[in-house]
This record gives structure tokens, sequence and C-alpha cells, in this order.
């Protein structure tokens, strides 16, 4: 009786282990659903020169500058641009000031605005971003729901979510984007989150047409800005780093993550582990600008099939770098008001790339230097709207 109780025994341990296999296995694959294990890593090495002071030299390498005048009208003022999109020739702008939606053709003609604050069936209580999709319907993201309305704005449906999961996992969301299938790409950051020790907040999610998520990537590690984090590239996605001491872009496609560049500063590249920033402020990140050299926070990441753009911050500026895919080469330099291009880029089509100048800028150059390829605008002020600069640059 005693060896069959001592066999009984063993097949009951052997049972109880492969049980225990089973579940583990399963829960680890449960749970690489949710964390970074799907991030497919094979990124592409951009180096980035560690000369970084001078001015970024746009005078040497635009071939074309045109300067387009966005149409002014009692409807049509823009106060403070946070979010662009180009699509389907038109031109979209969010205006986080006024939490309105401007829409100008590529001409910058004025075409409607989109209004639909309130509280009732059918509107917006609190605008944060927006994506529009190949029929021109427009989404917009609200504290706690998606809407979607037509082409003519006519309120079509909402998908809700909910601001806390089950597993107190917050979705303060601040940017959306449109994922195949119905899905739909949130990025919240390190909004609203005071700790995460649990490891349980993220910083993108992929929810379904339901509002349930499905994915979520980029455990929250620290306070971050607020910035556009989602860049259109084709049918895909560029997303910038989602921390200041991460110097990987990603690429978004099919519902996949993948790493798909690296960019190498250098010396001036930040130490693993010196950044020890909280959720509580951004006093660390300060520290670092103030006395270092060490690059922080690429963001602004645009892409085209030519070219590779971000802005960073470095001591008491913000660069731009600029790489070209072809050549395998990078310019890199301050960013400063020209004659040649704008301050900043925003978004890009096949051959050209686009960013905005504003009017007393624009009225500074041309009027007091000689060095400047912008066509001239007449019967321009300074109370004008932000002028639309297309470039097209020469190979480098």
């Amino acid at each position: 009786m005693q060896g069959i109780s001592n066999s009984y025994s063993n097949i009951l341990v052997r049972i109880s282990l492969l049980l225990f296999l089973v579940v583990l296995n399963f829960s680890c694959k449960n749970n690489s659903n949710h964390t970074e294990d799907l991030i497919e890593t094979d990124s592409e090495e951009v180096s980035i020169p560690e000369n970084t002071t001078k001015i970024f030299p746009w005078s040497d390498i635009v071939e074309e500058a045109e300067v387009i005048r966005l149409e002014l009208t009692t409807e049509s003022l823009v106060a403070k641009i946070e979010k662009t999109l180009l699509t389907q020739n038109k031109i979209y702008i969010y205006d986080s000031k006024i939490r309105d939606l401007l829409i100008f053709d590529i001409n910058g003609k004025f075409i409607s605005r989109f209004n639909k604050q309130g509280q009732g069936p059918g509107e917006i209580n609190e605008m944060r971003s927006f994506d529009v999709d190949k029929d021109g319907n427009i989404y917009i993201l609200d504290y706690n729901k998606i809407s979607k309305f037509n082409v003519n704005g006519d309120h079509e449906l909402d998908i809700p979510f909910s601001y806390t999961d089950t597993d107190d996992t917050y979705i303060n969301a601040v940017e959306i984007a449109l994922a195949p299938n119905d899905k739909f790409y949130l990025w919240t950051g390190s909004f609203g989150v005071t700790e995460n020790n649990d490891h349980k907040q993220f910083s993108l999610f992929v929810l379904d047409n339901r509002g349930k998520i499905i994915n979520k990537y980029f455990p929250s590690r620290m306070k971050t800005f607020k910035s556009r984090y989602f860049t259109p590239y084709g049918n895909t996605y560029i997303t910038r780093p989602p921390d200041y001491d991460s110097y990987t872009i990603h690429l978004i496609e099919d519902n996949t993550i993948k790493e798909k560049y690296h960019i190498n500063f250098g010396e001036n590249s930040l130490p693993e582990g010196i950044l020890k920033q909280s959720f509580e402020d951004n006093t660390e990140f300060n520290r670092i600008l103030r006395e270092t050299n060490y690059i922080l926070g690429i963001n602004n990441v645009i892409e085209n099939d030519d070219y590779l753009y971000f802005n960073f911050f470095q001591t008491d500026r913000i660069r731009a770098a600029l790489y070209s895919k072809k050549t395998k080469k990078a310019l890199v330099g301050k960013v400063a008001v020209s004659g040649f291009a704008p301050s900043y880029l925003c978004f890009s089509d096949k051959n050209y790339l686009y960013g905005f100048i504003e009017a007393s800028d624009y009225l500074s150059v041309i009027n007091g230097s000689s060095q400047y390829i912008f066509n001239r605008i007449d019967s321009l002020s300074i109370d004008d709207n932000p002028l639309l600069v297309k470039i097209k640059l020469k190979e480098f």
C-alpha cells in the first residue's frame, strides 16, 4: 500500500506540475498581448552629427519653397495649431485654443469649420485630437469616447471607452489614429499617472470598435510632455519614442509595433539610467538640459519616401535633424526662422515637406533680409493666419 500511495502521490505531483506549466504558459501568452513582447526589434541605425551648434542649413538643401496663404475670414482665424493633417488634398488644423477643427484646401482656401462642442447627443465635450479616414469621415477623440462624423459633419456614432479599465489601467488619451479593421490607436503618455510601480499604466493602447482594449504597449516610466505621437506614412504610422531618454522611433503597421530607426547621437547620447525622472515634475529633465549636452525628447517625427525628420531638445534650444534615406547622411542644427523653410515641419507627402510660418516672421524675412527664396505675398499683415510653406529638397 505504501508503494501504491507513493506512486499515486508522484502522479499527482506530475499532473500538478503539468497543469502549472500549462497555466503559466497560457498566462505568459495572454500577458504578451499587453506588453512590449509583440514589438519587432529590427531597426536601422541613424547616426547624427555631434556638432549641433549651428543653425539648421536649410539654405543649402531647399530646391523649391512655396508659401501659401490660408484664407482669413471670421470663421477661419487660426489661433493655436495643435495638430495638422494633409489628406485628400485637404489640410485639417486642430486649433487647441478654440477647440475647433478648421479645414482648408491645398491652395489655402477655407472650406469649413468643424465645431460640435457641447454635452448633448452628437456633441463633443472636450476635443483632444482627431483623424480622418479615406472617405473623409472625421473621428474626434473626446475625454472618454470616440465620435464619428461623416464628410458633411453629421454625427454617425459614438464609441465610448472606460477611463479606468478593470485592472486599474488609466486611458487618459490625448491623441488618436485610425487602425486597420475598424480599430483605433490611442496615446496617453503619462497624463493622469502619478506612479506605476505595479506596471499597469501604458502609453499606447489599441481599441476595437466597441471601445475594448485589445493591446497596450510602452509601460509608463516618467512624466512626459504633450506632443504629436502619430504621423501618417502611407498606410502606416510613425511614432516618436515614448520617453525622454529613448532614441528609438517605431512604425505601427497592421496593429503591429516595429522598431524602425534607432537614433545614434554619439557622445551626445544620454547614458543609460542617468535620467531619474518622476511622474510629478520635469525637474530632472530641466537639470540635464541646463547642465549637460545630452539630448532628450525626440518628437515631431515626420517621414516620406526620401527623408526622416525630427526635433529634439539639447541645452537651451530645440534642434532639427534631417536624414536622407538614399544617401544615409544626416544634417542637424538649431531651429530658427529662415527664408528657405518653416521653423518646424508638420507633415509630408510623396515629394514635399510642409510646415507653417507666422505671418510676422514671414514679413520680417521678406522685408529685412536678402537671403530667401520665398515667394512674395501682397497685402499681408502680422495679424494674418499662419502661412503654409511647401518645400522640395535637393539631394545631400
